[in-house]
């Protein structure tokens, strides 16, 4: 399938144990803003760039649906989601940018970490509107901001802001994300940046495995390949201090949206 978008981390079998790495990181920040919403059950869900079934699988525990669906661009994602999904979950290999997404009648939609990779993220916010019945919540959580004062953290930073930049992306788009609503489409239950505890370790983690996909991305031929291997070797450094006292500032931007 050919996608309207990029997505900067890859869709490689390295790519997909970064994400199951990432979703037991994120797991408790997505339980707890669910709870803060008062939402836990829902009938019919949607998982918006679900990648392998980690967060598909996360929802189908959380709130128990009749249909839950997982939705992502790469086949590579879905063919493992569903090897590693019980039957009931459903997957649809779509272009969420594109997709015409109306007659899935869902109650709840799920989006984490997927506007930040798209280009035109409004347009596809609104086209994800008619996924959704009248009175159905879509719920977002990206990232608003990221920072720390740790050399190899700092300058990771810098770099996937300015590769993403190229890209026509937003590192920190979790801070704009009231800019992007529709609002004859949506109306805002919810808007709030949330501090999320994850440490630097496991960040660093996270970002040693990033580099091993977006190195060799065409926009980042003109980064110096030593200071990207010293910047993964440190960064795995980092990840191996369990009991690393870095600090590390991180806000989630998140939102809940109610389909009008």
């Amino acid at each position: 399938m050919t996608l309207n978008t990029h997505y900067t981390f890859g869709d490689v079998d390295r790519a997909a144990d970064r994400l199951r790495l990432l979703a037991g990181v994120f797991e408790p920040s997505l339980v707890a803003f669910f709870r803060r919403a008062k939402i836990m059950a829902a009938t019919r869900v949607l998982d918006l760039g679900c990648g392998p079934g980690y967060t598909t699988r996360t929802l189908s525990r959380l709130l128990a649906p009749h249909v839950i669906v997982g939705v992502d661009g790469s086949e590579r994602f879905i063919e493992r989601a569903r090897a590693e999904s019980p039957p009931e979950i459903e997957y649809r290999l779509a272009d969420v940018t594109t997709t015409d997404l109306a007659g899935l009648e869902v109650d709840l939609a799920y989006s984490r970490f997927l506007l930040t990779h798209l280009p035109n993220p409004g347009e596809t916010l609104s086209r994800w509107a008619p996924a959704l019945r009248p009175g159905g919540r879509l719920l977002l959580q990206e990232t608003a901001h990221l920072a720390s004062a740790h050399p190899a953290l700092a300058r990771y930073y810098e770099l996937v802001d300015l590769l993403q930049g190229r890209h026509g992306q937003s590192l920190h788009i979790g801070r704009d994300l009231r800019s992007l609503v529709d609002q004859t489409r949506y109306r805002i239950i919810r808007d709030e940046r949330t501090p999320i505890g994850v440490t630097a370790p496991q960040m660093a983690e996270l970002h040693a495995l990033n580099i091993q996909t977006w190195r060799h991305d065409a926009q980042a031929k003109d980064f110096d390949p030593g200071e990207i291997d010293r910047l993964e070797r440190d960064l795995r450094a980092l990840a191996s201090e369990k009991s690393s006292t870095t600090e590390l500032l991180y806000e989630m931007g998140e939102m809940v949206l109610e389909r009008l």
